[in-house]
């Protein structure tokens, strides 16, 4: 039924398009020098002369094209009214899960085409044996798969660990030494893969707690519901938390690709601290998600027995979270080629840890300011960090 769905509304598209239709199969060359060229993009993701920076946009930029794609056909993948039928039908979430992967599978035709072209084609002084190159192809085509299907659920938690199973798949890249790339290459698509058991695994940690809650009231709010609460708060706005992950990452990477074009030179501490100070802003705004849907259960929350700063620490202790994948990859670079001592880039990172703590007063309790007061407030701490780091 859904597949029936998926290309009843691909086909209603197709034709009420019809026209660009026929301009993009007139002007784009549908051959198969196209495709491979365009398969070949795949390959730069293995080319030796890439570095880690790279390694970490690339599939950035692929999940974003990807997540685009899905969004494109949200409501014929998502199976139209039929999903509202068949929610209340007893299929398990394993069932349920499968039948999405296989409407991706058959939406990402020419995704799989071009990694298959990929894998099938190798460039001209591939730095990689056969096995590892085709190995990495698969990660990343389940790191694109995961991001995907994350959207379609609606699932928070396993968005977050798509997109930081990419720092384990540059490492894999990057780093010397077979075994110990292999063990980076498998733990990329495991750690997508995890994101999608956090559910099971919350409900199986319920199940067995739910007699200790006879014991006390204060169990029923422990960390993994508190945490719960929060990836619902972050799930209904799935595009803007998908666009600040992205946003941070992505600056992280440009910062590790500035280091490598100074050649990890002076520059190179203020360019940290620079980046650290934008990777703040970028996730600052997790707080204002976060405030608004505790405003909306303000009267729940008030009935039960939770301390008055509950929430407000919950929330930092989550986006200091999130600001720990920017944060390895703007230190492992500056950590390999020395640039500034591992007490001095320690203390860094805990500032830096702390300036995301921070943010959350001018942007819960700013206003109509609180814009003005973010960059007033990073800014001073960037004078702060780099005077601190020159010292």
């Amino acid at each position: 039924m859904r597949l029936r769905w998926y290309a009843k509304a691909t086909g209603d598209v197709l034709l009420r398009n019809w026209l660009w239709c026929f301009v993009a199969g007139a002007v784009i060359p549908w051959d198969m020098t196209f495709l491979l060229g365009l398969s070949a993009l795949l390959n730069d993701l293995l080319a030796r002369d890439q570095g880690f920076g790279w390694r970490i946009v690339f599939p950035l930029l692929l999940q974003a094209a990807g997540l685009a794609w899905t969004g494109a056909q949200r409501n014929a993948i998502g199976g139209g009214e039929f999903t509202s039928y068949a929610s209340t039908m007893p299929l398990s979430a394993g069932a349920r899960r499968a039948v999405n992967l296989l409407i991706l599978a058959a939406a990402d035709n020419l995704w799989l085409i071009l990694f298959v072209l990929a894998a099938a084609f190798p460039p001209a002084g591939d730095p990689y044996p056969g096995a590892f190159r085709i190995a990495a192809l698969l990660a990343l085509l389940v790191l694109f798969l995961s991001a995907q299907l994350a959207l379609l659920e609606r699932n928070t938690a396993a968005m977050m660990a798509a997109l930081a199973a990419n720092i384990p798949l540059a490492l894999s890249l990057t780093v010397n030494g077979w075994p110990l790339q292999w063990v980076l290459l498998f733990a990329a698509p495991a750690l997508a893969v995890a994101g999608f058991t956090e559910s099971r695994l919350t409900a199986s940690i319920k199940s067995i707690k739910a007699p200790r809650k006879l014991r006390s009231n204060s169990l029923a709010l422990k960390t993994p519901i508190a945490l719960r609460i929060q990836l619902k708060a972050l799930v209904e706005t799935p595009i803007g938390s998908v666009l600040r992950i992205c946003a941070a990452l992505g600056m992280a990477a440009f910062a590790d690709f500035l280091l490598q074009a100074f050649d990890y030179d002076s520059r190179s501490a203020t360019t940290v601290v620079v980046a650290m100070a934008f990777v703040a802003i970028f996730l600052s705004g997790f707080y204002r998600a976060l405030r608004m849907a505790h405003m909306t259960m303000a009267l729940y929350s008030a009935t039960l027995p939770l301390r008055a700063r509950f929430w407000a620490i919950c929330d930092t202790l989550l986006v200091c979270l999130l600001g720990l994948p920017p944060l390895a990859i703007l230190l492992l670079p500056a950590i390999i080629h020395k640039v500034a001592a591992v007490p001095v880039l320690t203390a860094l990172s805990a500032a830096f840890l702390a300036l995301l703590a921070a943010i959350r007063l001018p942007v819960v309790f700013g206003g109509r300011r609180a814009v003005l007061y973010l960059v007033f407030l990073t800014t001073a701490w960037s004078g702060a960090a780099i005077a601190a780091v020159a010292h």
